[in-house]
């Protein structure tokens, strides 16, 4: 065997693979997580394998000769250096059984928890792969399947994403947000905007870390973008009677502060107003959905309405529209943001949050009857690793 020099040594060794490595499906083939390490290994038809036959019974010099006849005999003596080099990086070793094999006798549950981590790094795709692993070795758990569904969506897995949230929405049909994302997933007829309980659910989770996430981990742009929408006429305004439709924990009301003589805040989330009420920006907070709200109101006619990523949760916007515009005084401005869509007149994204096309924001902004004052499109945040495109848009009550 002189053409395997100078790795003659490692002829004679029996590798199998280390006790602190998960073999994994992966698109295309096979990884090797090393649980020690939380590092991936992608393994290519060769590589697979030779993992394959690496059972700790073989040596190197066997195993060259069982995957000569199939892969060629100069294919087979090169892959003595990866054997070599996972020696070194101990994703083969000589003394592990598979008896001793702890890797594979890691619960789903552990597996999960280390997607999670791996997910909060940003090793998003590892995450997904084991996240998959540990819904296979525990397919009766309805959670592992739900994060399944958030990493499958992630990585673009949607047809996975679909079925994984399906199963766990086989036992959880009271899960709204599920219940809304899978409308999208599966194509089928959209409602007219997310139902109450599907975005009470999602901001009751998500309000103690919602400015954190939101502005640090997201950089959410989209109050800022909407502020410098409303250009010299906000400026200088003073004494504005104003409305913060879905005010969350009050972000864009710091902004409206200055400027108002009574600010109102209304959120469907209890949970966001009472973050927003730690601020002291707002007058008065109100729990309601921002269209009984409107219809509801009596108070003097307002100078401002404003939705800061409130209406992406809304489809038809002519409703909404013409609810805020008989609620403003003659001049009066309506600002808000919207999730651009390519598509006319709107989608409803597999996030559970519709985007609309600029035609569909015209066409209801004319049968509300306001006059368009800006229409401008912005990257609101990050998402995944690319920006949101928002259509950042202001609207006017005309005086006559």
């Amino acid at each position: 065997m002189a053409n395997l020099e100078p790795a003659e040594s490692l002829l004679v060794r029996k590798p199998c693979i280390s006790p602190s490595v998960l073999i994994l499906t992966m698109q295309g083939g096979y990884g090797a997580f090393d649980v020690r390490t939380k590092t991936m290994h992608r393994l290519n038809p060769t590589a697979a394998l030779i993992v394959e036959l690496a059972d700790g019974g073989r040596t190197v010099n066997e195993i060259v000769e069982t995957i000569a006849p199939i892969i060629g005999r100069e294919k087979a003596v090169r892959s003595t250096r990866w054997i070599e080099r996972s020696f070194e990086q101990k994703l083969l070793v000589e003394t592990a059984g598979s008896s001793e094999h702890q890797a594979d006798k890691l619960d789903a549950g552990t597996i999960s928890d280390l997607a999670a981590e791996l997910r909060w790094a940003d090793d998003v795709h590892t995450a997904f792969l084991l996240q998959k692993h540990a819904a296979e070795l525990d397919p009766s758990d309805p959670y592992q399947w739900y994060r399944l569904g958030e990493l499958a969506h992630i990585v673009g897995e949607r047809s996975l994403a679909c079925e994984a949230y399906e199963t766990y929405f086989a036992s959880h049909p009271e899960d709204a947000e599920v219940g809304h994302i899978l409308i999208a997933l599966k194509d089928e007829e959209l409602p007219p905007r997310a139902s109450d309980a599907c975005i009470d659910q999602i901001y009751s989770r998500f309000a103690e870390f919602y400015e954190s996430n939101m502005c640090d981990e997201l950089a959410y742009r989209a109050p800022e973008h909407l502020a410098a929408a409303f250009g010299k006429w906000m400026k200088d305004a003073k004494g504005l009677y104003a409305v913060d439709l879905g005010c969350g924990t009050g972000l864009f009301g710091r902004k409206l502060r200055p400027h108002c003589q009574r600010l109102l805040g209304v959120d469907l989330s209890p949970a966001m107003l009472e973050k927003a009420g730690q601020t002291g920006v707002y007058d008065e907070l109100e729990s309601a959905e921002l269209t009984d709200w409107l219809a509801g109101y009596s108070g003097e006619p307002l100078d401002l309405i404003t939705c800061c990523d409130t209406l992406i949760y809304f489809g038809d916007l002519t409703k909404v529209l013409s609810a805020a515009m008989a609620r403003l005084r003659p001049g009066g401005k309506m600002g808000f943001t919207l999730e651009k869509s390519d598509k006319a007149p709107f989608r409803l994204g597999d996030s559970g949050r519709f985007r609309h096309h600029r035609s569909h924001v015209q066409a209801a902004a004319k049968t509300a009857g306001a006059h368009v004052e800006r229409i401008s499109e912005k990257v609101l945040r990050r998402e995944y690793g690319e920006d949101v495109i928002g259509l950042v848009t202001v609207l006017a009550r005309p005086e006559k």
